[in-house]
């Protein structure tokens, strides 16, 4: 069950401002975590093989999830937008910087 208390959505433009703030390489990982509630670690870890762009979904497996189970996620115009801008840029990581993956919101 979840604990008692206040659901705050942000409004877009607390978003804007939010990816306005962040550093350049930091910007389309957080467009994406927004548009599709996935968590930190499964977009930065996100690979170019689990991504139909065709069907419009991410195909994560369970063991890469927090509670096992695989996920299928729709994929939003802006959240394909946000991953085709990321093209070329490695073989298997959809998002890096300065060429390599990472795996934090702090590098």
């Amino acid at each position: 069950s979840e604990p008692a208390g206040r659901t705050r959505w942000l409004k877009r433009e607390e978003i804007a401002r939010l990816i306005e703030c962040l550093p350049g390489h930091l910007r389309a990982p957080a467009v994406l975590a927004l548009a599709t509630g996935l968590r930190r670690s499964v977009v930065l870890g996100l690979r170019w093989e689990q991504i139909d762009l065709e069907r419009k979904v991410i195909s994560i497996a369970g063991d890469e999830m927090k509670n096992g189970q695989n996920h299928s996620i729709p994929l939003s115009e802006i959240a394909v937008q946000t991953i085709l801008s990321q093209a070329g840029k490695h073989p298997d990581r959809v998002f890096t910087y300065n060429g390599q993956p990472f795996d934090r919101f702090s590098s």
